[in-house]
């Protein structure tokens, strides 16, 4: 039996703005997706269960750690408490699954450094694939196109426990480049310079997870 309620026709595209964002690389993740329910919002699938993690997530970290050059594909996952937050599209080539309300969306993050600074959500050819964004709106429009705040959205609550989660289980990354110590709001495991440190990109660029 699907999970999601499946609708006729796609509704009008669910209006947020002004996100709330945090981005982090862990290769201890498992407990944290299972806060919530997982779907795909990119893409046909064939079914409508919700997933146990983000599959892409697991092989990208074990790329890194190898020392290869680890980048993510591009996705987009909605994570949400309540099944009944999405519905989902049957088209030819499957279902397509869309919000009705605010839920966590997951995207890959990309990074770069600047002359003093971590450059966040930044793309191009000369950047970093550094681990995952969890995002929630601040502002969001609801079925019956009134603007709500964040903190009354249903899903809000997984997202403080995200944060909550990565604050006890993550630190802030701080870098070194030659002399300089470049500090950021983007979250890293406690011990993880060893396997971060492998990434050519940053051996590249002369700096090291410090």
């Amino acid at each position: 039996m699907a999970a999601l309620h499946v609708e006729k026709k796609v509704r009008s595209p669910f209006q947020a703005s002004k996100w709330l964002n945090v981005q982090v690389l862990s290769e201890n993740l498992e407990k944290l997706f299972e806060l919530g329910k997982i779907y795909p919002l990119k893409g046909y699938v064939k079914d409508l269960l919700a997933l146990p993690n983000v599959p892409e997530y697991a092989p990208y970290v074990s790329d890194w750690k190898q020392g290869n050059a680890a980048k993510l594909p591009d996705f987009a996952y909605a994570f949400t408490l309540n099944d009944d937050s999405l519905y989902a599209i049957d088209f030819e080539q499957g279902y397509r699954i869309k919000p009705k309300e605010a839920i966590v969306e997951i995207t890959p993050h990309y990074m770069s450094f600047g002359e003093e600074e971590v450059k966040s959500n930044v793309f191009g050819t000369d950047t970093l694939s550094w681990g995952i964004q969890f995002g929630f709106p601040q502002l969001y429009e609801d079925e019956n196109g009134e603007i709500r705040k964040h903190l009354e959205a249903r899903n809000y609550p997984l997202f403080k426990e995200i944060q909550k989660y990565l604050r006890e289980n993550t630190i802030p990354a701080k870098f070194k480049r030659g002399d300089q110590i470049i500090q950021s709001s983007i979250r890293v495991d406690k011990n993880a310079f060893d396997w971060v440190n492998k990434h050519p990109w940053l051996k590249e660029k002369g700096v090291c997870l410090v």
